[in-house]
């Protein structure tokens, strides 16, 4: 049984990369990467709201303006990792992320089972192996709603 819930796993993976390929993102691109001095002008909280993906259950659009060079491809990347929710994403999608291997993506599928996480405390606290470090890694490629 394990062994087919490992296979289920890595085919689930290998589609989420295969969509992230169709998706054509030039990178994988975090906040964590962004040089907001480099934009003084930029409103730093406002893209820190975006962050927390609340756009999207308002079902409302983000436009991005401003010359080349601007940081506006990095910004979108980001917030496309960003909106892979941990309480609605499936294995492979968690998989698919950064810092988050097959055996986590499982835990936390396995957790979510019982109940939603409430936010990150209630994630770390639930799942073995997700510690400060592993926190760092994923945090900004997922949020917890």
């Amino acid at each position: 049984m394990r062994l087919i819930e490992l296979e289920l796993i890595d085919r689930e993976r290998r589609m989420v990369e295969r969509r992230i390929r169709q998706a054509r993102f030039p990178a994988t691109k975090s906040l964590d990467t962004f040089e907001f001095t480099a934009i003084p002008g930029l409103n730093k909280m406002l893209v820190l709201e975006l962050v927390r993906c609340e756009y999207v259950l308002r079902r409302e659009n983000i436009i991005a303006l401003g010359n080349s060079g601007t940081g506006k491809t990095h910004l979108a990347t980001a917030l496309a990792f960003a909106a892979v929710d941990v309480n609605s994403a499936d294995p492979a999608q968690l998989d698919g992320i950064k810092g988050i291997g097959p055996a986590i993506a499982g835990k936390i599928a396995a957790e979510r089972k019982k109940a939603p996480f409430k936010d990150w405390d209630d994630l770390i606290g639930r799942v073995s192996g997700i510690g400060e470090g592993i926190y760092g890694k994923i945090a900004p490629y997922i949020t917890v709603r």
